[in-house]
């Protein structure tokens, strides 16, 4: 009897061993790709010499201010514009030193930031209280999944995205090794794009079951093109945009927008951008010889971020074809391996079963330095790039009227507020876009919801699967809610524009009268 009953545990023992296998690997872990600047870059990190060099402490500003202190005394008597622009180049130039890379495209220094090999258990500091952007959406998938099948991938935004791909699949194999599991959810914000579709392009998506691109660049950010070919200049409504964007939602938006109306009226904001543009005028080929090409034209993961079809303009205009070499190489690998065979990739990945979606916010200003600051964009990231093609119009502007979907495909695509064509995207049943909402300002709450519905489910979802989730959809910081935009959308009630048309009526009553009455004394007397 007792031999039957050992060979009966032991058989229950044996098949049971892949129903555990199973239960552990039911829930797939969560790993969120980073975008640019999340946390701190270091010199030496966790040395006795350890200093941040980015985003630079006050110190440094305020010992760039004491160099300067000299130099603008000198000006004040000789008016020497041209020394002064030199010593206020040089200052930024030293303020930069840490930042720069070499010719290469590798860093000059020992730079480094803080990496997370392990679940974010053994963090909490890192996401605890955290309500938006990166460390936000961290906070609200430990919430959702339990902190322990929850990773980030955190990597040094100047460096090149194929390299970085190196590091998140050694991650991606540790969890799959811990987790006895075979797949990952993976998700990815802003840069993160470039790194995740390196990935892909190295090491296939085999290890992925659902793909979250979240406001990422992975088409890349006309602005930085406008930069890396020489275009920089600012437009005042673009400025106006900007700052009243930044307001976001509420008295402070109001506020925002009470500013920059009084900054028009005055005529400030004129001078100032007249001013801003004389400057550029002036001193760009100083500007960019002195401090872009030598900091910023170096770094590959920036200059991957320029849209395919203007990287040979920028290439020729940043670098130089022999001192560059190796750099351009890495570049032209990302640009016309990756970027130009995204939906290549995309495509194979999804014919392997991985579920592909696309997040982008819109109505958003951009960084007002180049001439395509009109673009539509999410503060930093233009919504044609970040949902794959989208057809969408300048900002303040609709589309024609009496327009019709490029691409007819069955479905309407076309949003309610007559501002997007979503039919031209890579995948236009798969791409959702967020009206008002910032940059990876996914707060914790409904958007993050959002994003785990996405991520959660077994089959590919659209865009027409659930009411709650349309293609279009509004934020509103106030109530942090996310709502549809459909049949009965309605446009906001700008507040302050009602205040503006009233200052507006009376400024012109008073004038109106004061005409009336002069011309009255002048006919009497």
């Amino acid at each position: 009897m007792k031999k039957i009953i050992s060979v009966l545990l032991s058989v229950i023992i044996i098949f049971s061993i892949p129903l555990i296998a199973l239960a552990q690997s039911e829930q797939v872990p969560f790993v969120l790709v980073t975008g640019m600047n999340v946390l701190p870059l270091y010199k030496d990190y966790g040395t006795d010499s350890e200093q941040k060099v980015w985003p630079m402490p006050g110190s440094s500003y305020l010992d760039m201010g004491k160099k300067l202190i000299l130099p603008l005394a000198k000006f004040a008597v000789d008016k020497d514009k041209a020394a002064l622009t030199g010593a206020v180049l040089d200052s930024v130039n030293g303020l930069l030193e840490y930042m720069k890379c070499d010719d290469n495209g590798d860093s000059v220094y020992s730079i480094s930031t803080p990496q997370f090999p392990l679940s974010m258990a053994n963090y909490p500091e890192l996401y605890e209280n955290e309500v938006k952007d990166e460390q936000g959406i961290l906070n609200a998938a430990c919430e959702h999944y339990g902190a322990d099948n929850v990773y980030f991938y955190n990597y040094d935004w100047r460096l090149d995205p194929l390299s970085h791909a190196d590091g998140l699949n050694e991650l991606i194999e540790s969890i799959k090794q811990d987790k006895n599991c075979g797949e990952v959810n993976l998700a990815c914000c802003s840069m993160g794009g470039t790194v995740v579709m390196s990935y892909i392009y190295k090491y296939g998506s085999d290890s992925i079951r659902s793909l979250l691109l979240l406001s990422t660049a992975f088409q890349g950010v006309e602005a930085v093109a406008d930069m890396y070919t020489g275009d920089l200049y600012v437009e005042k409504n673009a400025l106006f945009r900007r700052i009243i964007n930044l307001g976001k939602g509420g008295l402070r938006e109001f506020l925002f927008e009470a500013l920059t109306y009084a900054l028009d009226k005055t005529g400030i904001a004129d001078n100032i951008v007249a001013f801003a543009n004389n400057i550029l005028d002036d001193i760009s080929d100083e500007i960019y010889d002195c401090v872009l090409k030598d900091t910023f034209g170096n770094m590959p993961a920036i200059l991957d971020l320029v849209p395919a079809y203007r990287y040979e303009d920028a290439k020729a205009y940043m670098l130089d074809e022999s001192e560059n070499q190796k750099l351009i190489e890495r570049c032209d690998e990302y640009i016309y391996n990756v970027q130009s065979h995204t939906k290549r990739l995309l495509d194979e990945a999804k014919a392997g079963g991985v579920t592909v979606y696309i997040v982008c916010q819109y109505n958003m200003q951009s960084l007002p330095v180049s001439h395509s600051s009109d673009m539509n964009n999410d503060l930093l990231i233009d919504v044609k790039y970040a949902s794959g093609g989208a057809v969408c119009a300048d900002l303040d502007t609709n589309l024609p009227h009496g327009y019709t979907q490029s691409v007819s495909d069955g479905h309407n695509h076309l949003s309610y507020d007559n501002v997007i064509d979503a039919s031209t995207c890579m995948y236009p049943e798969n791409t959702w876009f967020i009206k008002d909402q910032a940059h990876v300002d996914y707060n914790v709450g409904e958007t993050t919801d959002f994003i785990f519905w996405l991520a959660d489910s077994d089959v590919q979802l659209t865009v027409f699967d659930d009411e709650r989730y349309t293609q279009f959809m509004i934020f509103d910081y106030d109530s942090n809610s996310l709502e549809p935009i459909n049949e009965n959308y309605k446009e906001k009630t700008d507040y302050f524009e009602i205040v503006k048309n009233v200052i507006e009526f009376i400024s012109d009553f008073y004038k109106k009268a004061l005409s009336v009455l002069l011309g009255y004394l002048i006919n009497n007397i």
